[in-house]
């Protein structure tokens, strides 16, 4: 997926903002955050938003 980067398409994707261990690899992956969803889970939880362009 992450291939298709050269190609012009940005990647789009979202993590439990309880899921720190994935938020350290997208943002190592270079991915960053634009936008948070509140609530978005059944549990109450926010979604967080990353991009990679």
């Amino acid at each position: 997926m992450i291939a298709a980067k050269g190609q012009g398409r940005a990647l789009w994707l979202e993590v439990h903002e309880e899921n720190v261990s994935a938020q350290k690899l997208y943002e190592k992956l270079g991915f960053t955050e634009v936008r948070r969803r509140p609530r978005y889970y059944k549990d109450g939880a926010t979604a967080i938003l990353y991009s990679l362009s």
